[in-house]
């Protein structure tokens, strides 16, 4: 991954088309999406592009990996 490959993840999702891998983008809005303030939450939309690229136990496993790198810190420097 390249300083430009960073830069486009960090930012707008758009301006990674072509950049980072359809998959890898895909990944990263499930990542904004668990992320949200609030209530998160799955879009139908990104459900079906999630499953262009992984099954339902790749999606499963990603989510639960974001969720735990998301919150358990955290909950550490809540403690």
């Amino acid at each position: 991954m390249t300083a430009e490959d960073a830069d486009a993840a960090a930012g707008d999702l758009a301006q990674a088309e072509g950049i980072l891998p359809p998959a890898t983008i895909a990944a990263l809005k499930l990542a904004d999406a668990l992320t949200e303030h609030g209530k998160p939450q799955v879009a139908p939309e990104l459900m079906a592009e999630l499953l262009e690229h992984f099954d339902h136990g790749q999606i499963l496993e990603l989510g639960y990996a974001l969720s735990v790198i998301a919150y358990v810190p955290m909950g550490i420097m809540l403690a």
